[in-house]
């Protein structure tokens, strides 16, 4: 069970590098919006690897 929204982000980072994403990166937006804690941005190198590590994520999520 995550607790909080940093749990959430390293969970949605983990998941991205599980799938080979790459230049992954956690950006704490705390006290800068009101929109998201974190934001978790990557890279790939094809759309078919984009589909399988949002799928991935998707999926860790679910299973939250």
């Amino acid at each position: 069970m995550v607790k909080n929204s940093l749990e959430l982000a390293k969970l949605i980072a983990k998941a991205s590098d599980d799938k080979k994403a790459r230049d992954v990166v956690m950006m704490n937006m705390e006290g800068l919006t009101t929109a998201t804690d974190y934001f978790v941005v990557c890279s790939a190198s094809s759309t078919t690897q984009v589909r399988a590590i949002a799928d991935n994520v998707e999926d860790v999520l679910r299973e939250q």
